[in-house]
């Protein structure tokens, strides 16, 4: 059975997304709920080199552990179902830090960016909550209501 996350869920998955894109720097982009719970959002981050793909992966890990987190799932069974273009993103990037040397291995990554989620979700976990409220309310959400509405300033 392919079971498919509730509007809500949607929107706690989208907003930790654009929260963690103000909270690593990137500029705020609008969020909106579409039918299948599919996305797309900017690729523009700041940094160079390996900080940039760091905060890429806390971005692209924040969506799937904020959903799970509020539907009381598993991250990983989250992450295989609902967050697979998320995952598969981040596979590239993991292989990217690993070849030139900024991680170890694969695992010692991806061990460092589920500890910065969770940092990160602790941290901003009441913004996620008024960007997804708001989301999941009107469907759709202006780049500068979701800066509102994180009040990250």
């Amino acid at each position: 059975m392919n079971a498919r996350p509730s509007r809500k869920a949607i929107a706690f998955h989208e907003a930790a997304h654009a929260v963690a894109r103000l909270h690593v720097g990137a500029p705020a982009t609008a969020v909106r709920i579409v039918g299948g719970g599919y996305t797309h959002g900017s690729r523009r981050w700041p940094g160079r080199g390996q900080e940039r793909i760091w905060k890429w992966l806390l971005v692209l890990f924040a969506g799937s552990y904020a959903q799970a987190f509020m539907s009381r799932r598993s991250f990983a069974r989250t992450i295989k179902t609902f967050g697979k273009l998320d995952l598969k993103e981040a596979a590239r990037a993991i292989r990217w830090l690993v070849q030139r040397g900024y991680a170890r291995n694969s695992l010692l990554a991806l061990e460092r960016v589920h500890w910065e989620t969770f940092a990160f979700l602790a941290l901003r976990w009441d913004a996620i909550e008024r960007v997804a409220d708001a989301l999941h309310e009107r469907g759709r959400l202006t780049a500068r209501q979701v800066r509102s509405l994180a009040e990250l300033n």
